[in-house]
């Protein structure tokens, strides 16, 4: 009996590390639809970005969200910010205890998504977050060339819903906005 107890670990065992090599063997397709690949997790996008190759970015994921002017509300989405040029800028945080953290953003300028729906005459704006989350920018820094309203980070789809995030390289912390859903223009 207790041989044939141990034919049956031996056997069982065999099978667990059968089962182990042949596992390990699958290459990943590359397919967002297949369970536990690293593209799963990047809901909604055709082609994630390559790791570590020049000129490899995420394409624009579709978004949208509401400008609010002193006229009335206006909506701009991803298909809007299709006809403006993307940029990329690189930023630098500090967090509240001191620790510095420097990324790249590429997204739109602010300054032309502001044109783009016709606003010409503003001393700032607010940026609201869908969870109501907002942050003031004055003129100075809603118009600036490296202020953008940006979907990549570090080469990397930004993973918010909606997947955007505000990246103003000479604002504060706090202005870095995540998921931003609404742009109030304050006359």
């Amino acid at each position: 009996m207790e041989s044939m107890k141990k034919a049956t670990l031996i056997f069982i065992l065999i099978v667990l590390l059968a089962l182990t090599v042949a596992c390990s063997g699958k290459t990943n397709t590359g397919n967002p639809a297949t369970p536990g690949s690293e593209t799963a997790a990047m809901s909604g996008f055709e082609n994630p970005p390559s790791s570590g190759s020049e000129g490899a970015h995420v394409p624009m994921p579709e978004w949208a969200l509401v400008i609010e002017t002193p006229d009335g509300e206006k909506g701009f989405s991803s298909a809007d910010a299709a006809a403006l040029t993307p940029v990329m800028i690189e930023a630098t945080t500090t967090n509240k205890v001191g620790v510095s953290n420097t990324s790249t953003y590429r997204g739109v300028r602010l300054a032309d998504i502001l044109q783009a729906v016709g606003v010409s005459d503003l001393s700032g704006v607010t940026v609201v977050a869908s969870d109501d989350f907002s942050a003031d920018y004055d003129k100075k820094l809603t118009l600036a060339d490296d202020t953008v309203l940006a979907w990549e980070k570090d080469g990397k789809a930004i993973d918010t819903n909606p997947p955007l995030q505000m990246a103003p390289k000479q604002g504060a912390g706090n202005q870095f906005v995540k998921f931003p859903s609404k742009i109030i223009v304050n006359p």
